[in-house]
């Protein structure tokens, strides 16, 4: 028969089933996991309409605080340490896992799964250019006499009047009404390892793009938004396995990038209209561009990663432009 001593108190076997040295009482446990899930229900409120981007946002700030709080009431009930700390954050962090997938779940189920950002794209800060429209496939496409089209042509500078090489120019607005029939040929881009390639590219709604890795690596395919700084598509890219896709809005200026070797690959510059109307200039800042539907166009270029408005043109059917641009931002 045992005895109880001061140095060797006797314990029942029950009562040594129920001592976990260090764990949270269960009044504890239960105010983080409530403080946790008010988290995750009202950072966005749940019950309103949002986009993935609003759901990651949840997620992540409703885990964020887990090691804070669990060590903060730990330290409160006298019984930190490091090793009742890991147990009682994994702890949890499966049972706040369980309760918040299964509102989710059961959310999606009710309402559909919510989307990538796409259908909530807003207009660009400047007021005087255009919100940025889905383009249906091409059925019947706009046709105009050919005594009707124009041709601009001219020579672009920067703010001194220096010759700008290279550089596009492109009709920003004014065409959203009208149809226009996609390129039969892809814009194909590969990345060897040094980022996406070519660099600068202009991609047209319901042109196929092709996306090949040439180094042998995965990569990731990230199309970004810039003026709705948006993340609007990321796909793998696999070594042996092109990835063909194509766009029906014409997003403006897009970054290409692969997420997985990050900034080791520096990014591509693309910009994606509905139209075909853009050119580059030659190396002594001239440009031409022929065939260009009549009406009151605005026209833009791209430099240092911003979109510089050009001068508007309201072009009578037939006419023949000869302009000077200057690339003021």
């Amino acid at each position: 028969m045992n005895q109880a001593t001061p140095s060797n108190p006797a314990v029942t076997e029950s009562e040594a089933t129920h001592v976990v040295p260090g764990a949270l009482s269960w009044r504890s446990f239960c105010l983080a996991l409530a403080v946790l899930l008010a988290i995750f229900v009202f950072t966005n409120p749940i019950w309103e309409e949002h986009d993935m981007n609003a759901w990651n946002r949840n997620i992540w700030w409703s885990y964020l605080p887990i090691p804070l709080i669990i060590g903060a009431l730990l330290a409160f009930e006298r019984k930190f340490s490091w090793p009742a700390l890991a147990l009682e954050v994994m702890k949890m962090t499966f049972v706040k896992f369980v309760i918040t997938y299964s509102m989710a779940s059961v959310i999606w189920e009710f309402r559909g799964a919510p989307g990538t950002g796409l259908p909530e794209m807003t207009a660009s800060t400047d007021s005087q250019l255009p919100a940025f429209e889905v383009h249906p496939v091409p059925g019947d496409v706009t046709v105009w006499k050919e005594q009707e089209l124009c041709s601009v042509a001219g020579v672009l500078g920067d703010a001194e009047g220096v010759p700008l090489a290279n550089t596009l120019v492109y009709v920003h607005s004014g065409l959203e009404g009208a149809r226009f029939a996609p390129p039969t040929e892809p814009a194909k881009f590969q990345n060897a390892g040094t980022g996406f390639t070519p660099a600068n590219q202009v991609i047209q709604t319901h042109q196929v793009v092709s996306l090949a890795s040439a180094s042998g690596e995965l990569h990731t395919a990230v199309f970004d938004a810039r003026d709705q700084r948006r993340r609007v598509l990321n796909v793998a890219v696999r070594p042996g396995d092109p990835r063909e896709l194509m766009f029906d809005a014409a997003l403006g200026a897009l970054s290409l990038s692969c997420s997985v070797h990050g900034k080791t690959e520096p990014a591509a510059n693309l910009l994606l209209l509905h139209h075909p109307f853009w050119t580059f200039t030659d190396a002594e800042g001239k440009f031409q561009l022929e065939g260009v539907p009549p009406g009151s166009l605005q026209f833009a270029t791209e430099r240092s990663g911003t979109t510089v408005r050009l001068e508007q043109l309201d072009l009578a059917p037939g006419s023949q432009s000869q302009v000077e641009w200057r690339a003021t931002p």
